[in-house]
């Protein structure tokens, strides 16, 4: 995680406006985001769970990380999803 050596004093993310946070992860893929950004306080999981513009592609992803995704995503927060055999 991001702030996962800071002290939560000083993790600063907690203090970024909801809709930059939602222009960074524009930038990051899924697996990204919710590796990086969920369980670090409350309100990042918010941010987390309301972002609405998941790009998912599981053309080539381990079963792990496929069924993370799918445990914390709302399927309406998905725009778009590629599938492979």
């Amino acid at each position: 995680h991001i702030c996962a050596q800071m002290p939560r004093e000083r993790c600063c993310l907690g203090r970024l406006p909801v809709e930059l946070l939602h222009m960074i992860f524009d930038y990051l893929s899924t697996y990204d985001i919710l590796n990086g950004f969920l369980q670090i306080s409350p309100y990042l999981d918010r941010v987390v769970s309301g972002y609405s513009h998941y790009q998912l592609n599981f053309r080539s992803i381990v079963k792990r990380e496929f069924d993370g995704i799918c445990e914390q995503i709302n399927p309406s927060n998905v725009i778009s999803l590629t599938l492979s055999d």
